[in-house]
């Protein structure tokens, strides 16, 4: 089995990027430069890797740029900032020979200056609920059930999207969608350097504005309850702020702006057809 990893990265340049990442056998790095506003993709190669310039912005496009360009068994998203485990192929490797069934593995990603996660301790088959503590930079993807299902990042999620967050839990709800069959692996396959957040800045308006859309994507109607339900068990991180009415008003709203934002798609995609 061979692994490709897909970095992505904004304004940066290949002296940044970890050892680790560099000395890989298959790299493309998706570098994205939203201030050229020429539509451009420039690409060079440099040894093993694939750089590529994109005139584009939203983590989720970056992504998706990297699927795109896949061509290899197994597909590793990560960010600029991963430093790989030394054995990082053996492990992926043997867990997927191991595991042949499995669409998609998630491992362990761990904190270098801080905690990351709180991680299991044994093998574990992951559904939707599960799916919702996964970072994309813990998963490994088989290439051929992403090309053969259709699936991608919903773009208008992630950080520099319209909705800050939430772009990985939309992907894994749509896998398993696509019945995809998710474990989890309890072994370390890269760490990671736990810095500022660039889209969480506290349990501000905004944030409950788009779990709201979140929820709603993921989950339809349910997301009225879920948001409730949401909101409630977060009062204590945001109650010297606002109140849990406010709290849910705003994921209501955000609930409505995706509704709305939708059915406009919609329409104008059905006024298209008929033209």
């Amino acid at each position: 089995m061979n692994i490709q990893i897909i970095v992505s990265t904004i304004n940066n340049s290949i002296e940044n990027l970890d050892k680790s990442l560099l000395e890989f056998e298959n790299l493309i790095v998706v570098n994205q430069k939203p201030n050229k506003e020429d539509n451009s993709v420039i690409r060079k190669s440099i040894n093993n890797i694939e750089w590529v310039d994109i005139d584009q912005k939203g983590l989720s496009k970056s992504r998706n740029f990297g699927l795109l360009q896949a061509n290899s068994e197994l597909i590793y998203l990560t960010d600029d900032d991963v430093i790989l485990g030394k054995d990082f192929k053996e492990i992926v490797i043997s867990s997927f020979l191991k595991n042949n069934e499995a669409d998609i593995l998630a491992f362990q990603v761990n904190g270098i200056n801080k905690k990351y996660k709180n991680y299991p301790e044994k093998k574990l088959r992951i559904g939707y609920l599960k799916s919702l503590k996964l970072s994309s930079v813990q998963l490994v993807i088989k290439t051929e059930f992403i090309k053969k299902n259709n699936l991608l990042y919903d773009e208008l999620f992630g950080a520099g999207s319209l909705y800050k967050m939430g772009e990985e839990n939309i992907f894994l709800f749509d896998s398993l969608k696509k019945k995809a069959n998710i474990k989890y692996i309890p072994l370390e396959i890269a760490q990671v350097y736990i810095g500022d957040s660039s889209w969480f800045s506290g349990y501000d308006e905004k944030y409950f504005f788009d779990r709201g859309a979140i929820f709603f994507r993921m989950f339809g109607s349910v997301a009225y309850l879920y948001s409730f339900i949401f909101c409630f068990r977060k009062k204590k991180l945001y109650k010297d702020n606002f109140s849990l009415f406010k709290a849910y008003k705003r994921a209501l709203e955000g609930i409505k702006h995706y509704r709305i934002g939708t059915r406009q798609n919609s329409n104008s995609c059905n006024t298209k057809e008929k033209l």
